[in-house]
């Protein structure tokens, strides 16, 4: 997964009372969603955006008490600030904002390739 996510998940986590070592996505979710992006999908970038990631979370929560504890957690991030140190893409800048959280980033880019997909 990438960092915008990672800080998404640890920041759940901290709300929650959960700690740090928990896997909250199980293997079983994450493994079919990499497998697809990069053998059907045939993206180079097979890391999970922050969409993908909360997609996945909740499916976890599906069977997971303590994973829907965690999500439950998601509308607290409202209004709290979120610094990267890179341009994010599209898609996480925008799971960002409905989260409510603002953020600000570096004029950086992540890659050099002009498509990041």
């Amino acid at each position: 997964m990438n960092a915008g996510a990672s800080a998404v998940l640890n920041a759940i986590k901290v709300l929650a009372n959960l700690p740090d070592e928990l896997h909250m996505i199980a293997p079983a979710v994450l493994e079919p969603i990499i497998k697809l992006k990069g053998k059907v999908f045939k993206s180079k970038n097979t890391v999970l955006d922050m969409e993908e990631v909360l997609i996945a979370l909740s499916i976890s929560a599906a069977t997971n008490v303590t994973v829907e504890l965690a999500m439950s957690k998601l509308p607290l991030l409202a209004s709290c600030e979120a610094h990267s140190s890179h341009m994010l893409i599209q898609n996480d800048d925008d799971v960002f904002r409905k989260l409510g959280i603002n953020l600000t980033c570096e004029p950086l880019f992540p890659t050099k390739d002009l498509y990041y997909i």
